[in-house]
């Protein structure tokens, strides 16, 4: 049985996380997140309202409404969707990618969520141009949960509070520092273990 001071246990109890993820975002660096690899795969975006499953755009209008989804906060944007949807009964996926405008050379990296193989942006289409004049790629999707661990974990290794620091999981590259005023200090490799990033301040 894991044994933790009564301090980490009750910050970890202020998380939405199961008793059987705690020890891997305690020893964050000694742990491996799980994802399905989609390596770079061109993605369609569906409009929320063209979804088959109303519970989506009901979620997304709910979670607007109430002020939880953000203009430039695609990573928590897409992980409340997906928890959300999870306590419908619902399997929604996060999806950790990269969008660029239609004629640009530039990638950038973001997040967005698939449901029963429809992808979609609710960050864009509630706050940006039409994702029509976006492309899509994307590179590894996680079930909810195991992204929370992964944000928790996080957040251990640069503040110990054991709270949710939602950031990409990927590496960063030039194109993206370009937007970034400093560069998150981790990332998951291809084998889901917690690396420094190269080029991080």
């Amino acid at each position: 049985m894991l044994k933790i001071g009564n301090y980490t246990r009750e910050q970890l109890k202020k998380t939405i996380l199961p008793y059987e993820y705690w020890e891997r975002v305690l020893s964050p660096e000694d742990s491996k997140f799980v994802f399905e690899v989609i390596d770079n795969k061109p993605i369609t975006i569906t409009p929320i309202k063209d979804i088959p499953v109303p519970q989506v755009r009901q979620c997304v209008d709910h979670l607007y409404q109430v002020g939880i989804l953000k203009p430039q906060n695609c990573y928590e944007n897409a992980v409340a969707i997906a928890i959300r949807l999870r306590q419908r009964g619902l399997t929604a996926r996060c999806i950790d990618g990269y969008f660029r405008p239609v004629g640009s050379n530039e990638w950038l990296m973001h997040r967005f969520n698939e449901i029963q193989g429809f992808y979609f942006d609710a960050t864009a289409e509630l706050f940006y141009s039409p994702f029509s004049k976006r492309e899509y790629k994307g590179v590894r999707a996680f079930d909810a949960l195991e992204l929370v661990a992964v944000s928790v974990a996080f957040d251990n290794l640069c503040y110990k509070t054991y709270d949710y620091l939602f950031m990409s999981t990927l590496p960063y590259n030039e194109q993206d520092l370009a937007y970034c005023e400093q560069a998150f200090p981790f990332y998951l490799d291809n084998n889901g273990r917690i690396r420094a990033q190269d080029n991080a301040a």
